[in-house]
């Protein structure tokens, strides 16, 4: 359904500028990918959202236990959420990929120079033992700036009391709730 709706309203999404970060919903019971995560002090699940500029989601990544970061297998996560993408008509060619400094690695970058995208992230000093010799890296602040949307579309998914506490045992029932929420967030555009 949120495929078919995202086919529909592809002509209104602003693809120029995409926006990628993760969130974390606590688990009340036991379920599939789940794993203490001390920030939150709980167990919890962690699952990446692709959103386009203005915070509508678009795309979504597997969902991981709450032990790991948000680099933990990004590459070919992403690899799907733009696979994903293309099968809906989606272009995402020369788009902008916004991402918080926390996203910065080698093999993330090239997967997203890869597909003729441009990385738009923080370099993360941690990340490096040296200073990076060359040419700078692209980045634009104006635009790194707007990935304010994503938190927002998050606040909007915290209204969905199933997402933002999950209940679900099932990997594959919590994620068509998210696919529901972003059909439902969809229609209001």
């Amino acid at each position: 359904m949120f495929e078919t709706y995202l086919e529909i309203q592809k002509d209104k999404l602003d693809t120029e500028k995409l926006n990628l970060d993760g969130t974390h919903s606590l688990v009340n019971k036991s379920a599939q990918s789940v794993a203490y995560q001390h920030r939150k002090r709980g167990r919890t699940s962690n699952i990446l959202i692709m959103t386009d500029g203005k915070g509508i989601p678009i795309a979504n990544g597997g969902i991981i236990s709450g032990n790991h970061n948000d680099l933990f297998q990004i590459v070919p996560q992403y690899a799907q959420m733009i696979r994903d993408l293309k099968n809906c008509g989606i272009c995402t060619e020369n788009s902008i990929q916004n991402a918080d400094k926390g996203f910065d690695s080698k093999n993330f970058r090239r997967a997203i120079h890869r597909r003729k995208m441009f990385a738009n992230m923080v370099e993360n000093k941690r990340n490096r033992k040296t200073n990076k010799r060359g040419r700078k890296r692209f980045f634009n602040q104006d635009i790194y700036n707007q990935r304010f949307v994503n938190e927002r579309t998050f606040a909007w998914m915290d209204s969905f009391r199933t997402l933002l506490i999950r209940f679900d045992t099932l990997d594959s029932s919590w994620l068509n709730w998210h696919y529901l929420a972003f059909a439902l967030i969809l229609i209001k555009v």
